[in-house]
């Protein structure tokens, strides 16, 4: 069975609040201890609306919750990709 935190984040992450249209949101792999800590490995990609352009890229998230509410959360992205791809 999976710790609670995975099952939380499974559910948090495909209906986080987007600022952008997102055109793929795949988790491909989960990881998470009894300690509340949960690795997310993600497919991501969007379109940016001012501009037409196109991103996809994998993102990791770490999250850690604490007396079942989200702590702390850090998150990767290819900056470079986001950067491009706002730029007129």
């Amino acid at each position: 069975m999976k710790p609670r935190s995975v099952r939380v984040i499974q559910i948090l992450l495909p209906n986080g609040p987007w600022y952008r249209p997102v055109t793929e949101f795949t988790p491909l792999a989960f990881a998470g201890n009894d300690d509340g800590d949960v690795l997310v490995f993600i497919r991501y990609a969007f379109t940016v609306t001012a501009t037409g352009k196109h991103v996809a890229m994998n993102m990791h998230h770490y999250w850690k919750f604490r007396d079942g509410k989200a702590c702390f959360v850090r998150s990767s992205e290819d900056t470079a990709q986001v950067t491009a791809a706002l730029a007129p």
